[in-house]
């Protein structure tokens, strides 16, 4: 008799295990685990073929736990949660599903922009907490975005897709992406589009912002004092992929000085954030929780797409999205 696979999810706050488990029931039996301690979820993968993760780090001391382990598939695209170099040496295959979330994710960096640049946020409190009804003062200043300029640093398939719907808005677009070769860099049909020399060009030369870098060791860090220091001055800056690529105590230093005109943040290094963080008492700041990836109809895309991946390499074809 065939034995059955074992597929382990952990760390994962996905609704739709039913449907996981259901996709994969011809095969291989699923557990589900929550974040329990680490001594749990190293007696989950001791006999399990394929691990599904979102939060939970998969690093060298736990693949030693998993002898039996095929691969890791991530929930949604970031993979710094786990270790490639142990997972290569351990001939691990990961993979993840970055088409899930593209769509949502580039529809929220665009709601942050307009909710900056049309002051949303301040003229609501304005109207629903301070009862004020100032149409015609100078309080809010807001922005027209077409015919301004919108940086988006990366341009793999989310920052593609958050460029072409500043397009729409009219905006010009000045691209760069450290990763890419150039010949990645097309020009959205219709569109006004430049690809930067470099991140200094692109930081000089934008009236606002918008991340979609992986975090990696090189990206930690990488919006700090000096870059918005070359910003032009009242520019703003939107993240929704990673909170470590910027430096928190920088950007609220810049946006208390006035050296950057707002930011749109839906993610922070540490989440949830502590909530006395300075950054978080500026006014010209728009926070969400992590929520730019959720739609409907996100999530089950998402994990139908992991156990997709995971059915093939347990059946020991290519995954489609393949990391290492």
């Amino acid at each position: 008799m065939t034995r059955r696979f074992r597929v382990v999810s952990a760390g994962a706050g996905l609704p739709h295990h039913d449907r996981e488990a259901e996709a994969l029931a011809d095969i291989a039996d699923m557990v589900f685990l929550g974040a329990p301690p680490r001594a749990e979820v190293y007696d989950a993968v001791s006999d399990a073929d394929v691990m599904l993760t979102e939060l939970t780090p998969v690093d060298g001391d736990l693949l030693d736990h998993a002898p039996n382990l095929r691969g890791v598939v991530v929930y949604g695209v970031g993979t710094e949660k786990v270790d490639l170099h142990a997972a290569k040496a351990r001939g691990v295959v990961v993979a993840h599903t970055p088409d899930a979330f593209t769509s949502e994710v580039a529809e929220h960096a665009i709601a942050l922009l307009l909710a900056l640049a049309r002051c949303v946020t301040d003229s609501d409190a304005d109207v629903r907490e301070r009862h004020l009804w100032r149409t015609y003062d100078d309080t809010f200043q807001p922005r027209r975005l077409r015919g301004s300029r919108l940086g988006v640093l990366g341009y793999g398939r989310i920052g593609r897709a958050t460029a072409a719907l500043a397009a729409g808005f009219g905006m010009q677009l000045v691209v760069f992406d450290p990763f890419l070769p150039a010949e990645w860099f097309t020009p959205l049909p219709g569109t006004e589009m430049r690809v930067a020399h470099n991140l200094d060009d692109l930081l000089m030369s934008v009236d606002a912002l918008t991340v979609h870098v992986p975090l990696t060791d090189d990206t930690r860090g990488m919006l700090g004092a000096p870059e918005f220091a070359r910003m032009r001055r009242g520019a703003l800056l939107i993240n929704v992929s990673r909170g470590g690529i910027v430096d928190h105590y920088a950007l609220q230093r810049a946006l208390a000085s006035g050296a950057l005109g707002g930011a749109g943040l839906d993610v922070f290094e540490t989440e949830p954030p502590d909530f006395d963080h300075p950054l978080l008492r500026e006014p010209n700041l728009v926070v969400t929780p992590h929520i730019a990836w959720k739609s409907e109809s996100a999530a089950l895309d998402c994990e139908l797409a992991a156990v997709a991946e995971a059915r093939r390499i347990l059946l020991g074809d290519e995954p489609q999205h393949r990391v290492i």
